[in-house]
């Protein structure tokens, strides 16, 4: 039986999302719109891109950016160059499916600007999703925040840009690492 797709349209661009899988949220449109690039920003990178929603709102918002998708979900990373060639953004985006914590010395320091929408809730609480993909998205099931935070960090050029929408509830915790 063929998965289930559904094609959503929001600000200018056409999304592919699983029916019964991880869909993107509000937040996600929220940060997308609140990102401001001067002309100078070249390198973006989407930390945890999902379906690319992010990185290609904000490839198409600013057309003299390239964006690297980061996506450690094979299902996703698919829906993302999918949702890149039907935007007719491939030239601009890259989808790069694999596991953050193990990025080579190649990254370090290579993004003008940083761009995430982490999983807001720790491993252990809330209603995990009996759907492995919505899980991993919406729980910190493979990336820690401090560990994304490093990460960050690490890819981030000095003077870079940083975006990041998160929970009101674990503001402080945030604002601690």
């Amino acid at each position: 039986m063929a998965e289930e797709l559904t094609l959503d349209s929001i600000n200018g661009i056409k999304i592919y999302q699983r029916k019964k899988g991880y869909r993107f949220s509000v937040d996600a449109v929220l940060l997308a719109r609140y990102v401001s690039l001067p002309k100078r920003i070249k390198t973006v990178a989407d930390l945890g891109a999902g379906s690319g929603v992010i990185g290609l709102l904000v490839a198409h918002r600013f057309g003299w950016v390239k964006v690297d998708l980061f996506e450690i979900q094979k299902g996703l990373c698919e829906l993302a160059e999918k949702n890149a060639e039907i935007n007719t953004l491939s030239d601009r985006t890259r989808v790069i499916c694999t596991d953050v914590r193990k990025l080579g010395p190649e990254y370090n320091e290579h993004y003008d600007a940083v761009l995430t929408n982490p999983p807001f809730r720790r491993e252990d609480t809330g209603i995990v999703s009996p759907y492995d993909e919505r899980a991993v998205a919406r729980h910190e099931i493979t990336l820690s925040l401090p560990e994304l935070l490093k990460i960050a960090s690490r890819v981030l050029k000095n003077r870079g840009y940083f975006y990041i929408i998160y929970l009101a509830d674990r503001m402080a915790e945030l604002l601690c690492l």
